[in-house]
């Protein structure tokens, strides 16, 4: 059963990083004003539809923005005190009480992209859903506090047999792997997250 959930988990962390690293690329072409970008565009939406079946607790939406595209990755709840009791339940040595938290207005990617190891979550009105603002840098890191939640809740609700990178639509991007910036290289390692029960 412990491998299972082991394999279950790895499984989903490849389906996030594949998906994080791709809206990553389709962004870089929609800086370049690259033709192809809403043709890669409508892929990844399709691609988040898959991702959403598999895992039916999260919610990955496309959002495009003047100056970017991104994942927006929300979990299927409407309170983000219910979703943040529920992941602090499953860490066997941390308690609310323990936890720093701070309510803030108006939060936003700015916000978590500025302070490391933070979880931050809003509640996102107009989808009655909890948002994860996440450090794109670290979302894929398995002892990042955004993918443990997310991972967390795609645990608590998964759909085998279904392969994101098997049989889908074709991406093929030309970079160069030297100057591609990834998501990510260093990110301090926090015990905490290895005593989760997924």
């Amino acid at each position: 059963m412990a491998n299972s959930r082991k394999s279950m988990l790895e499984e989903f962390r490849k389906d996030l990083d594949y998906m994080v690293q791709l809206a990553s690329l389709i962004d870089q072409k929609y800086s370049d004003n690259d033709n192809e970008t809403y043709h890669y565009l409508k892929k990844l939406r399709r691609l988040t539809d898959k991702f959403n079946h598999k895992y039916p607790l999260l919610k990955a939406v496309v959002k495009k923005t003047f100056l970017n595209i991104f994942l927006k990755f929300m979990i299927r709840k409407e309170s983000v005190d219910e979703v943040f009791d529920n992941f602090v339940s499953s860490i066997s040595s941390l308690n609310r009480e323990k936890a720093d938290i701070t309510y803030l207005p108006n939060l936003d990617n700015t916000y978590s992209n500025q302070i490391k190891d933070t979880l931050a979550l809003k509640r996102d009105v107009s989808w009655n859903m909890v948002e994860v603002i996440y450090r794109s840098e670290s979302l894929c890191f398995t002892n990042s506090p955004e993918f443990n939640l997310l991972a967390f809740y795609a645990m608590s609700d998964y759909r085998k047999g279904l392969d994101l990178r098997k049989n889908n639509d074709t991406f093929c991007f030309d970079f160069d792997p030297k100057n591609h910036n990834g998501q990510g290289l260093v990110y301090s390692e926090k015990k905490i997250f290895s005593e989760i029960n997924y």
